[in-house]
């Protein structure tokens, strides 16, 4: 037996220890991702194709899954209207989403959803100025509600107005006006900074690194 002990082939090297930050939750709101434990009375089996498709794979049911499992169903409908007036909205429609967002003091937990919003739909929406304009536009209302509690997700708004600053292809054309959109996003991202920077240490560095 001893022999078989020292023949046998050596077992694997366990795997180096590894560490990685996530967050528990978010304004309250605990993320839905593997992580995190599930919420109580939640089908395992459909949670995990929620996961998935908000991972990057098919949309379940055309919402956002994680949009779906962890608000209301009157924030959901929130959520989708203004998604919606962003992305296909007529400029009425469009115009009465950015007011609501401005004023509304019960945006609090939908924020880091509208963050990922704008910061996915901008990646999508590069050549589209008509709705980078409208994504700006969003980002500077949420900015401007003096109920939201903005600065722990400026760190993922911030490379979104700043690929709309400085987009190497944000037009179809280089005859369209994409240096109104730049321009905009450069006095935005100046607002940010002059209102942001006392109690966002690196705010600043962040731009300039």
């Amino acid at each position: 037996e001893f022999d078989d002990i020292l023949s046998a082939p050596l077992p694997r090297a366990p795997l180096e220890v590894t560490f990685r930050a996530h967050w528990l939750a978010i304004e309250g709101v605990q993320p839905l991702i593997p992580e995190n434990p599930l919420p109580e009375g939640m089908d395992v089996a459909g949670a995990g194709k929620k996961r998935k498709a908000a991972e990057g794979g098919e949309p379940v049911s055309g919402k956002d899954p994680m949009v779906q499992e962890v608000l209301s169903q009157e924030l959901q409908l929130y959520y989708e209207k203004v998604t919606t007036a962003v992305l296909q909205g007529s400029p009425h429609i469009l115009s009465a989403a950015l007011d609501s967002l401005r004023s509304d003091p019960g945006l609090q937990a939908l924020l880091p959803y509208f963050t990922q919003f704008i910061t996915d739909e901008v990646k999508h929406s590069l050549k589209d100025l008509g709705v980078l304009h409208a994504l700006v536009s969003m980002t500077s209302a949420l900015l401007a509600n003096p109920q939201l509690h903005v600065e722990p997700h400026l760190h993922r708004l911030m490379p979104a107005v700043m690929t709309c600053m400085v987009g190497k292809k944000l037009c179809k054309s280089a005859l369209d006006p994409h240096w109104q959109l730049r321009d905009r996003a450069a006095g935005l991202l100046t607002a940010i900074v002059n209102r942001h920077a006392a109690s966002y240490s690196t705010l600043q560095s962040r731009i300039t690194s």
